[in-house]
């Protein structure tokens, strides 16, 4: 593996097509996944989206636990946004609920094991507001990754 941005993208795209509403997942946002477009127009269909605010690529002037950091050590500032249809009065509960499979996707890893990332944080969480008529729930997530460049 390059150990490349596109490789993390990927690899978070595996670990989060997982939600296809069976196995305990409650909703089947992950059986569409878009890779960059975050500010989709539509999303009449369950998906995620998965996209990039920012990133850090020299990070050796930080230290962690007294140790300076690598100079291969990377970071990305993701944006997820998970969408499903919705009436109003579900919003809250339907974004609780895909917040629920994202974590629960999130910990299970199995998709990120051969990509070499210390971390991934999923840092806040928001349930967006939706024009008035558009029946669709929006959570988008902030957090951040972390990888070694090879």
């Amino acid at each position: 593996m390059a150990n490349t941005p596109q490789d993390i993208f990927t690899a978070i795209e595996q670990q989060l097509s997982a939600i296809n509403g069976s196995g305990g997942y409650a909703t089947q946002i992950g059986t569409k996944i878009y890779l960059g477009q975050v500010q989709r127009t539509g999303m009449k269909e369950h998906s995620i989206a998965i996209g990039a605010r920012s990133g850090l690529i020299d990070r050796t002037g930080e230290t962690r636990l007294g140790r300076a950091m690598s100079a291969k050590a990377r970071q990305i500032d993701l944006i997820i946004e998970a969408a499903m249809p919705s009436k109003p009065e579900q919003f809250l509960q339907d974004g609780l609920l895909m917040l629920e499979d994202i974590e629960r996707a999130w910990a299970a890893r199995t998709g990120l094991a051969g990509a070499p990332i210390g971390s991934i944080r999923l840092n806040t969480w928001s349930i967006l507001d939706r024009p008035v008529g558009l029946d669709r729930t929006v959570l988008q997530i902030l957090g951040e990754a972390e990888y070694l460049r090879a």
